[in-house]
């Protein structure tokens, strides 16, 4: 499976954080967010995998 987006996204439907991946970049510095919960949208060749995103 090949990731080529990803997203943070709030729990209110706002677009919080975006980044084009490669296979030598595929992690996302998530040390600026509050704490709370988030979406994380992963957009892959074929579809899109949503996964909750806990920030303590």
């Amino acid at each position: 499976m090949n990731v080529s987006v990803i997203e943070i996204i709030d729990m209110q439907g706002n677009f919080i954080k975006r980044q084009n991946t490669t296979k030598s970049k595929n992690k996302l510095d998530v040390s600026d967010l509050s704490c709370g919960v988030y979406l994380l949208r992963m957009q892959t060749d074929k579809d899109f995998i949503i996964k909750k995103l806990v920030k303590h």
